[in-house]
Parts: structure tokens; sequence; C-alpha cells
């Protein structure tokens, strides 16, 4: 429990200190993701999430959720939340298009409900494919593809993958 106390409390400061580091900030959605696990699809709910990246330094830390359903009756529903951090790889081609890639370490947190229930959480990988177009001095437009992958045992009997993959489009602003 101990753990936990200490992980939550790292993330608040963190969270709370990025915004006034941070070189350029976004929102997005997530879009068609698939879930690990089998015979679950990505429910109505929106999969939202934000993200703070340090430019000179290339790292992004973010917050990202996603919900999915089952296709078997009883419906269960599956609620997996990252905050992970990320190494950038990126590239311009010219002063409004660039591409970057980044890999790196979540921490995902995911509950159970319906039929089934449960919580669990564990750290995973992140990976993320993207291409970003410049709007504006201060605005921009990103869609990315994301790898998300993390076992998380539920109870003795249960593990699953709180990870997905997917599309996600974002908009941001360049401080």
């Amino acid at each position: 429990m101990k753990w936990k106390t200490l992980i939550a409390a790292t993330a608040v400061l963190m969270g709370s200190a990025l915004p006034a580091l941070a070189n350029d900030a976004y929102i997005g959605l997530g879009l068609g993701l698939s879930p690990g696990n089998p015979k679950y699809s990505q429910s109505s709910d929106p999969a939202v999430q934000a993200a703070f990246e340090l430019a000179p330094e290339e790292w992004r830390f973010s917050f990202e959720q996603a919900t999915f359903d089952s296709t078997f009756k009883p419906r269960a529903h599956l609620q997996s939340q990252v905050f992970g951090a990320e190494k950038l790889f990126i590239h311009k081609f010219d002063n409004r298009f660039s591409m970057n890639g980044g890999i790196g370490i979540g921490y995902y947190q995911v509950n159970i409900t319906g039929s089934d229930s449960g919580s669990g959480s564990a750290f995973g990988l992140m990976a993320t494919g993207a291409g970003r177009y410049d709007i504006s001095q201060q605005l921009f437009a990103e869609v990315q593809f994301q790898y998300r992958n993390a076992a998380i045992q539920i109870n003795s009997q249960n593990v699953v993958d709180a990870g997905w993959t997917g599309f996600a489009v974002n908009f941001g602003f360049i401080f």
C-alpha cells in the first residue's frame, strides 16, 4: 500500500510541476482502439488523453483513459488509465510538419465492473508513432498510433491486458 501512495504522490507533484516546464501540451481522443483482451471492443465512452512535452529534452508525460465493453453477455466494462513517460524521437520535415516516435513506461490502473468485477495496477510498455502538423506558431494537430501493454492480475484467477492499440487525434498548444 505504501508504494501506491508514493506513486500517487509523485504523479500529483509531477502533474503540478510539468505545466510550468512544458514546451507543448495537447488534449485528444482515442479512436478505433483495440483492447489487448479478446472479445472486448471500445465502448462509447470517450477515450481521453492529455500530455505535456518537454521539447529540448524530448520527453512526454501523459495521462490516458480508455474503456472497453465485452462482446459476451452479461456485459463487463473495463476501464484502463495510464500515467506515463515516453522518450521522444523527433524528425522535422519543415517548419510545419514533423514525425515523432516515443517509447516509455506507464503506470496502468484497471477497473472492471458489470458481470465481472475487480481492479489492479501494474507498470507496462508504451510506444507511440505520430505525425504532427503546426497549424500556426502556437497551435498544432496530431495523429498518433499507440501501442499500450500491461498485464494486470485482478484476482488469483483473472489476468487482464489493460493496454490497447489504435489511433488518437490530438490538438495542442505550443508555449
